[in-house]
């Protein structure tokens, strides 16, 4: 019977390890791929007030892990200030519809550097209909917006040297 529980504990044991090695795989899996997409996730727990925030998150933001506690009044200080309000609505309307949302919003770095960022988040709800969670992951899409800006400024350029060239051919 000792035998027999000691088999079962081994075999017990080597599922576990099997099944961490395979979690530990899908985590660095993930972490690449928000690397490669220059991405970061983050994490809100409603009860506790905690925010969790992955090295992307750390980076988009450009602040450094050991010198940033990630606190509402430390977030808000680099949201650039005239999109707090309309990510503030945003969270409201997620704890009340309960359904993933997106918002558009700039961070301003310690740096004075602005980053535009696309935030999605997500809430988990427990078995009473709560949100008990919020997670999220932000996607720093500031060099498509240069490229929009740089895009837009060529065809007003081209409108306009097309509106020059027909008024000499109509004059």
């Amino acid at each position: 019977m000792n035998a027999e529980l000691e088999e079962r504990v081994s075999s017990r044991t080597a599922e576990l390890e099997a099944s961490t090695a395979q979690l530990r795989q899908s985590e660095e899996s993930r972490s690449l791929a928000l690397a490669a997409g220059n991405m970061g996730s983050w994490g809100w727990i409603r009860e506790t007030g905690d925010c969790l925030w992955d090295d992307g998150q750390y980076g988009i933001f450009g602040v450094n892990r050991k010198h940033f506690g990630v606190t509402a009044e430390n977030v808000r200080a680099l949201i650039h200030p005239e999109d707090w309000e309309r990510l503030q609505e945003t969270l409201e309307r997620l704890l009340q519809d309960r359904k993933p949302i997106q918002n558009e919003f700039r961070v301003k770095r310690p740096n004075g550097e602005i980053r535009w960022c696309i935030g999605t988040a997500a809430p988990s709800i427990d078995g009473a209909g709560r949100v008990t969670r919020i997670s999220g992951v932000t996607v720093d899409i500031t060099d498509r917006k240069i490229a929009e800006e740089r895009q837009a400024l060529l065809a007003r350029e081209v409108d306009h040297r097309a509106k020059n060239a027909l008024a000499l051919v109509q004059s």
